[in-house]
C-alpha cells in the first residue's frame, strides 16, 4: 500500500484544455431593426442636402449640405434604385416574427414602402422613382415651382457663410433644372407625354418665373436677408449674375422642351395611355391605399361615400 501510495504521489497531473468562451449572442431582431433604421436615416441625410437643411442639421459635420440642392440626375435615380434593392434585402434579413409593438409597425411600414417601390422600379423607368408621379415636369412637379420658395423659406441666412451658401445653391438650381430637363426629354422620347392642359399650365408657371435679374424673388431673397443681418457683400450683384447667366438659361431650356412637346400632347389625362399604363396605375393605387382594390372598386366606394354624405347634408 505504501509503495502504491508513493507511486501515486509522483504521477504527473492530467492537463485540461482551457475553457472556450461561448460565442457572442446574436443581436435580437429589435436591436437589428433599430440599427437598420439608424442606417436608413443616415443614408437619407447623406443623399439629400435639402433634408439636412429642413431638419436643421446643416451644421458641424453636415455643414457642407447647405451649399447643395438634391440631385435629379439619371445617375442619382439609378443610385436610389440600387439603394432601395439593398435596403429591402437588409430588412428581409430581420426576423419579423420576433418583433412586437412599434417595432413591428415600423418594420411593416418600411417593408411595404421598400417592396412596393422595388416592384415599380423593376417595371417602370419613367417619371419619379416608384409609381405615382409619371411626369418629371408638370404644373405640380419640378424644381422650377418648388425651389424658389424653398430657398426663401428653408435656407437660413444668419452669417456670411450662409449667404455664400445661398449663392451656391442658386447656381445648383440651374444644374438641377437641366437634370430634370434631360430626364423629361428622355421620357418624352419614350412616349411619356403629359396631357396638353398640364403642359399649358406648367408653361404658364415657368414663364411666370422670368424677370429682370434684380426683380427676381431668387435675387431679392438673399439681398434682403443679408442686409437685415448686416452681412457685408454685393449679394444682389452676385445673385443677379448667377440668375442671368445660369438659372434663366436653364429655365428657358425647360420652356423650350415643353413648347416642342405641345404638338405631340393630347387631352386625355389618364395614365393608362402611357407605356404599361394600366399596370402603372395599379401600382400607384396599391402604393397610395396599401390595398389590392381595383380602380373600379375604389371609385364605387367614393360614390357610396359621396351619396352618404349628401344624404346627411339633406337631413332637415
Amino acid at each position: 500500500m505504501a509503495a502504491l501510495s508513493g507511486c501515486a504521489s509522483t504521477a504527473e497531473p492530467v492537463a485540461t484544455a482551457p475553457a472556450v468562451p461561448p460565442p457572442p449572442a446574436a443581436p435580437d431582431a429589435a436591436a437589428q431593426l433599430t440599427k437598420y433604421l439608424d442606417q436608413v436615416f443616415e443614408q437619407a441625410l447623406d443623399d439629400s442636402p435639402q433634408l439636412v437643411t429642413g431638419l436643421g442639421l446643416d451644421t458641424g459635420a453636415r455643414a457642407q449640405a447647405k451649399w447643395k440642392l438634391d440631385s435629379a440626375s439619371l445617375d442619382e435615380k439609378a443610385k436610389q434604385k440600387a439603394l432601395n434593392t439593398e435596403q429591402l434585402g437588409q430588412l428581409k434579413a430581420i426576423d419579423r416574427s420576433q418583433l412586437s409593438g412599434m417595432a413591428a409597425v415600423n418594420y411593416d411600414s418600411l417593408m411595404f414602402s421598400r417592396a412596393t417601390n422595388e416592384a415599380a422600379n423593376q417595371r417602370f423607368d419613367y417619371g419619379y422613382l416608384g409609381a405615382g408621379q409619371p411626369y418629371m415636369l408638370s404644373q405640380l412637379n419640378g424644381s422650377y415651382q418648388s425651389t424658389p420658395d424653398w430657398l426663401d423659406n428653408q435656407h437660413r441666412i444668419e452669417t456670411k457663410d450662409d449667404a455664400d451658401a445661398y449663392l451656391s445653391r442658386l447656381a445648383d438650381f440651374a444644374t438641377v433644372m437641366d437634370q430634370e430637363t434631360e430626364r423629361a426629354r428622355r421620357d418624352i422620347a419614350a412616349g411619356v407625354i403629359p396631357p396638353d392642359f398640364v403642359i399649358e399650365r406648367a408653361l404658364g408657371q415657368m414663364t411666370g418665373l422670368r424677370s429682370a435679374p434684380n426683380a427676381s424673388p431668387l435675387v431679392k431673397s438673399v439681398t434682403r436677408r443679408a442686409k437685415e443681418k448686416g452681412i457685408a457683400g454685393d449679394y444682389e450683384g452676385q445673385a443677379a449674375k448667377i440668375y442671368s447667366d445660369k438659372v434663366l438659361p436653364a429655365l428657358e431650356r425647360q420652356i423650350a422642351l415643353f413648347k416642342e412637346t405641345q404638338g405631340k400632347a393630347v387631352h386625355d389625362a389618364g395614365v393608362w395611355r402611357q407605356p404599361d399604363g394600366e399596370a402603372y396605375y395599379e401600382h400607384a393605387l396599391h402604393d397610395s391605399t396599401t390595398t389590392r382594390l381595383t380602380a373600379d372598386e375604389i371609385h364605387n366606394i367614393g360614390l357610396e361615400q359621396a351619396k352618404e354624405l349628401n344624404a346627411r347634408a339633406e337631413v332637415p
